[in-house]
């Protein structure tokens, strides 16, 4: 419980008290906040907690100052020669003064965004205008659970609209608020907990509530808050606020609790916002009165997502259907293979991963090993020493997962890759272009190589992937497959892009090593248009932007190195993932310049020109029956 415990709310309001001495300090210094916390209550300063007092139980109090957080280190440390706490008169000025010092010298202040969550409770429970305000703030920096489950909320609020009808009724509900300051910190990443994350822990806080039956509970303690709050005039918007104690009859609507954001100093041209709501539910936004913090009713709007969370899963789709693929065709399509395979990081067994030994299984029959004079994909692998994908099985051979793009990828083009006439055809159908070649491999030694896998190309020297361990197919950027093509005298590169099933979270992949290597030549570059904000990574370094991103990068290098003129980007997706074309539709398509070539395209439309061709007959019905019907 938050609320204020008996002993330590009595001793508040006794006029004889120490502590309430110390409620009257604060109520005459507007740049105190108080916090309750249970047994304790907290005062904070420019959003950094200067003072607790905690209830003994037996009479006596704990009085605790600032941490040594505050207290700084090295040159910079200040010398704690403050009174004790409990004399607050003359150890709150010393005290402020030493979080001032803090947010003024500290390289890690994290202090920015919590003394604006300060501003906002002065403004809407305790200033001037607070009177007009439709809410008011109940508790701030709301903890709850340990550390590895810990709820965190920056404001709790209970709405009492301001209007004379509304204020009658004594109804009121309660807002989580979320504050964020600027567009950095809108965005989820492993560092930095954005909206996305948040709005998800409001969800899962509420459930979980529900379902052990506490929320109500919840919501009284929040109530009872308020109540105290206005009670010790913490709370004085106006007369009938002073006349609101613990017993007070109001009423709370335990079925509306908002969910809030408040973004402070956003930039108007950021596309922080815009990336980092794709994907989230619909969700509520609060706009500032003009150039303070009052919190209005109707400055509120809701933003619906332009590609909300879809409801079809098409990977949990499609691995059920690998599974009875894999059931049903056992013999024909896999050579006997077992059933399941075993993940080691999982502790469980698969009905959509091949066991080990049948991994080679995975390849339509026909590529698993050459032929003849022919090479087939292992060998052709372990040749260019190409990294297969893996899926907690060894590098050097195919995964046994059935949805993997990779496997994907290869059952669909490596039989047709030294057919350069029906490479041609593909092409032709998917850029809409004529060709007049189809030229070997720029990095295969074959002649007759018309398709490269896994492609990189001097990525070490022109993109500065020079990671230990980099080589096609793992720690660079590679194309899943690239044809060289010849028009009109010049050299097309076509690099394809082979996605299946994959999904991604926007999480912000930005640090310095991948700024250093990229951002420059994203801020030359031809194709990829800077973002309004004008940061490059602000909107590049997310999936799925970040791998097409960094393919286009590379085709830029290798023309403006001569070994081509020109090149159109295609993406595979099959036309029911959804998610992921529309993700690509929405958030890189419209980062391209308008002399950009790019398009998605579903596999079975790709392979179209084969139809009616006797020589690919089969492998058409076998990528009918596993993948497209």
């Amino acid at each position: 419980m938050r609320q204020l415990n008996e002993n330590l709310f009595n001793e508040l309001k006794d006029e004889k008290s120490k502590l309430h001495a110390l409620l009257e300090y604060v109520k005459a210094d507007d740049t105190l906040d108080m916090e309750f916390r249970g047994n304790s209550f907290t005062l904070y300063y420019r959003g950094g907690a200067l003072l607790t007092v905690e209830d003994n139980s037996d009479g006596t109090y704990n009085w605790k100052g600032v941490t040594e957080e505050y207290l700084l280190e090295g040159k910079n440390r200040y010398d704690q020669k403050h009174k004790d706490a409990e004399q607050f008169d003359e150890y709150i000025p010393e005290a402020k003064h030493v979080i001032d010092r803090y947010i003024h010298l500290s390289p890690k202040n994290h202090l920015g965004e919590k003394e604006i969550q300060q501003l906002v409770v002065k403004e809407n429970n305790y200033s001037p205008n607070s009177q007009d305000t439709d809410y008011f703030i109940v508790d701030m920096e709301y903890t709850e659970g340990g550390d590895k489950d810990k709820t965190r909320f920056d404001l709790i609020a209970v709405r009492w609209d301001s209007n004379g009808q509304a204020r009658k009724k004594d109804e009121v509900s309660l807002a989580i608020i979320e504050v964020k300051q600027g567009y950095s910190t809108i965005r989820t990443s492993k560092k930095c907990p954005g909206l996305r994350k948040h709005q998800k822990d409001f969800n899962t806080f509420i459930e979980k509530k529900q379902k052990s039956h506490k929320l109500d509970t919840f919501c009284q303690d929040m109530l009872m808050i308020f109540k105290q709050k206005c009670e010790l005039e913490l709370i004085h918007a106006n007369e009938k606020m002073k006349n609101i104690t613990c017993s007070s009859d109001l009423q709370l609507k335990t079925t509306e609790i908002d969910f809030i954001c408040l973004l402070a100093n956003l930039k108007d041209k950021s596309r922080a916002l815009e990336i980092e709501f794709i994907g989230m539910d619909e969700c509520k936004f609060i706009k500032s009165s003009l150039m303070g913090y009052g919190l209005f009713a109707n400055q509120i709007f809701s933003i619906t997502p332009k590609y909300p969370n879809m409801k079809f899963d098409y990977l949990e789709c499609e691995k059920k259907k690998q599974a009875a693929i894999l059931k049903e065709y056992r013999t024909s399509f896999f050579n006997n293979a077992q059933d399941i395979g075993y993940s080691k990081k999982n502790r469980q067994w698969y009905d959509y991963i091949l066991k080990s030994q049948y991994n080679a299984y995975n390849l339509y029959h026909c590529i698993q090993k050459g032929a003849k004079d022919a090479t087939g994909a292992i060998e052709y692998f372990k040749k260019y020493d190409i990294a297969w994908w893996q899926c907690l099985n060894k590098s050097d051979e195919p995964t046994g997962h059935l949805v993997s793009s990779q496997i994907n990828c290869l059952n669909h083009l490596f039989a047709l890759r030294t057919d350069k006439n029906v490479v041609k055809l593909i092409i032709e159908k998917a850029t809409g272009l004529h060709f007049d070649h189809i030229l070997p491999s720029l990095i295969d030694d074959d002649p007759e190589s018309y398709i490269s896998f896994e492609f990189a190309f001097h990525n070490d020297e022109w993109l500065m992937e020079n990671d230990s361990g980099a080589k096609r197919g793992t720690m660079c950027t590679s194309i899943d497959a690239m044809i060289l093509a010849e028009k009109d005298g010049a050299k097309w590169l076509i690099p394809i892009e082979w996605k299946f099933t994959e999904r991604y979270d926007r999480e912000d992949k930005t640090n310095r090593e991948r700024l250093k290597r990229y951002k420059h030549h994203i801020e030359s570059s031809k194709r990829l248009q800077i973002p309004d904000d004008g940061i490059a990574h602000s909107a590049y370094f997310i999936e799925p932007n970040y791998e097409l991103m960094r393919q286009t990068l590379l085709c830029e290098q290798i023309i403006e190195h001569g070994y081509a003129k020109d090149f159109f980007h295609i993406n595979i997706i099959p036309t029911k993932n959804t998610e992921l074309r529309k993700a690509v539709e929405t958030e890189f398509m419209p980062l391209l310049t308008k002399e950009a070539k790019f398009r998605i395209i579903d596999p079975q439309e790709l392979l179209s020109p084969l139809k009616g061709n006797d020589d690919y007959k089969e492998l058409l019905e076998y990528l009918q029956t596993r993948y497209w019907k």
